[in-house]
């Protein structure tokens, strides 16, 4: 679950990122807290913007604890430790990558499924019509053996999209677990 600590609600509807900056740093950076307007209503595209945001804001809190730092002289254990840092954050945003990447695949896989089983039932639907049309006129005792061929086409067909149909839902539930299964939190 994603925990949003800086998207604020404004009165007027619009969300606001609001982060305090320590305050060991706020001489470096040279203001008390970030806030301003992320310029939407819409709190699901507020989310996105502050996590971009916070991961913005964390690169400045970095640059601005290494400039405190910089001031103050380094032993090895700091140095090995700052080295560790930044090898650990250079391999989540990898992973963040790759699962960006696979949640996109499987975005794309469902709306390709989801456009099969709508052509599917369009095609079922419209020899439907005609098979009605087709017992509704009372020819069925002179079905032709095309006709025949088409009832039992007509068959596979619901067949296939029922099957379309379970793929869609496998697909909407795996891309749900991946979401919630590697979304950072912020």
């Amino acid at each position: 679950m994603v925990i949003c600590r800086f998207l604020t609600p404004h009165r007027n509807g619009v969300y606001y990122f609001r982060r305090p900056i320590p305050e060991h740093l706020r001489p470096i950076i040279g203001q008390r807290e970030w806030m301003f307007s992320l310029k939407v209503k819409d709190r699901d595209a507020a989310k996105r913007l502050v996590a971009i945001e916070t991961v913005r804001t964390d690169g400045l809190l970095l640059q601005a604890e290494h400039a405190l730092k910089a001031a103050q002289p380094k032993d090895s254990t700091q140095i090995a430790l700052e080295r560790r840092i930044a090898e650990q954050t250079r391999g989540r945003e990898a992973h963040d990558r790759d699962h960006q990447a696979l949640v996109d695949e499987v975005d794309a896989q469902l709306r390709h499924a989801e456009d099969e089983r709508e052509a599917r039932i369009a095609a079922q639907e419209a020899e439907a019509r005609h098979l009605r049309h087709v017992i509704r006129t009372g020819r069925t005792a002179q079905m032709e053996p095309q006709e025949a061929v088409r009832v039992r086409a007509v068959r596979d067909a619901e067949e296939q999209a029922a099957l379309a149909a379970e793929r869609v839902v496998a697909l909407q539930a795996e891309l749900a677990a991946l979401r919630q299964q590697g979304t950072p939190t912020v």
